[in-house]
């Protein structure tokens, strides 16, 4: 796994791997002294921001297996991974400004309840949203999304969303039967600027 290029400190060089002691380095995380497989319980949430990071290495999942919270904003994923779906523990992610145009399809899984993807080049959602059972907040805000699949309305808890900057081309009425109107809950749909 290899990055394009480095622009700043706290980013990998150009052809430099993405390996775990990379992404301890660059969120600040103390090495594991443990010699074989290090495993890292202890850490919970993982803010990388402006990195030049475009994929995850393969053993993210099981080296960080109590990760909950995952900020990658302003870095070069053209893809949400798949990696981030075999995150346990993972309930909020954050992929602000990373010029992606698609999300696996096996990146979205029930625990996920805030899933950030402003700002990026997203078209569509895939049908495996409707995984995302527990899911609260979509933020979807400056992108090019024409449609929403029919899947999310198996979302059902889904109290935010936001659209706006996007290419809608009808209005979204499967959110309109979902979005909760309980007390506990203002629901919001955001469709314009």
């Amino acid at each position: 796994m290899k990055v394009d290029k480095k622009e700043s400190e706290g980013q990998l060089a150009e052809g430099e791997q993405i390996t775990i002691p990379k992404i301890l380095e660059l969120a600040k995380i103390p090495s594991s002294v443990e010699a074989t497989t290090p495993n890292y319980h202890h850490v919970v949430k993982m803010d990388l921001p402006n990195c030049g990071l475009s994929e995850l290495p393969k053993e993210f999942a099981t080296t960080f297996p109590q990760l909950s919270i995952l900020f990658l904003s302003n870095n070069q994923f053209r893809e949400m991974p798949k990696i981030i779906g075999d995150c346990p523990k993972l309930k909020m992610v954050a992929f602000r400004s990373n010029g992606m145009t698609s999300i696996h399809p096996d990146a979205l899984q029930s625990q996920l309840q805030w899933c950030i993807l402003t700002d990026n080049q997203l078209t569509t959602l895939p049908d495996s949203i409707g995984r995302c059972t527990n899911l609260e907040k979509l933020m979807l805000t400056g992108n090019q999304i024409t449609h929403l699949p029919d899947t999310i309305q198996q979302c059902t808890k889904l109290v935010m969303i936001r659209l706006a900057s996007n290419a809608l081309t009808e209005m979204p009425l499967p959110l309109l039967r979902i979005l909760r109107r309980d007390t506990a809950y203002n629901s919001a749909l955001q469709l314009y600027n």
